[in-house]
């Protein structure tokens, strides 16, 4: 290896390439689980707020 320092190089960018490719993957997959997370728990929130409306509007109409 020592004798070709030009095919060590090209395989420690291959390296490094990979490796920011891969970190650059984890960044974006973890903005979308926090961008799922979020649209999970506002469609949580919504759905509570219209059950407790339609309970109260029961409730209304019962008296």
């Amino acid at each position: 290896m020592a004798k070709n320092p030009n095919k060590l190089q090209t395989a420690l960018a291959q390296v490094f390439s990979y490796l920011i490719s891969y970190n650059s993957f984890e960044k974006k997959l973890e903005e979308i689980r926090k961008k799922r997370q979020k649209i999970y728990l506002t469609a949580v929130k919504k759905m509570e707020t219209d059950r407790l409306g339609q309970v109260t509007n029961h409730i209304e109409k019962l008296y």
